[in-house]
């Protein structure tokens, strides 16, 4: 995110929009969407079925990658995606949103 808004101008708007237009691609999306339910099998059989340190990790993996991946994704990256995606990158209004909400909402949410 660093050099998408070091790009100046309306370079980084059209990039990222360019980017969250790509992220749509199958294997994106099937690896995303996938490793969901994934995180939630792996959290709940170390809750259920093993024991000790071995469950504890295996619950905090599973309940992380779903809240820390999938949740942040979903409730906070996307929606900001999605008003981005249809903003013109040449006015002064998607210019003001890029840098004064965008940019630090969104590194903040994916980091």
């Amino acid at each position: 995110m660093r050099s998408v808004a070091l790009t100046g101008g309306a370079g980084g708007v059209e990039a990222m929009q360019s980017i969250n237009r790509e992220v749509f691609r199958w294997i994106f999306m099937v690896l995303f969407i996938g490793l969901t339910p994934v995180s939630l099998f792996i959290a709940g059989y170390g809750g259920s079925v093993l024991g000790g340190q071995p469950a504890t990790l295996m619950l905090l993996a599973g309940a992380i990658y779903f809240v820390g991946c999938f949740g942040v994704t979903v409730f906070f990256n996307v929606p900001m995606n999605e008003v981005l995606a249809g903003m013109d990158a040449q006015i002064d209004t998607t210019r003001t949103y890029w840098e004064g909400t965008y940019l630090a909402r969104w590194t903040f949410w994916n980091s």
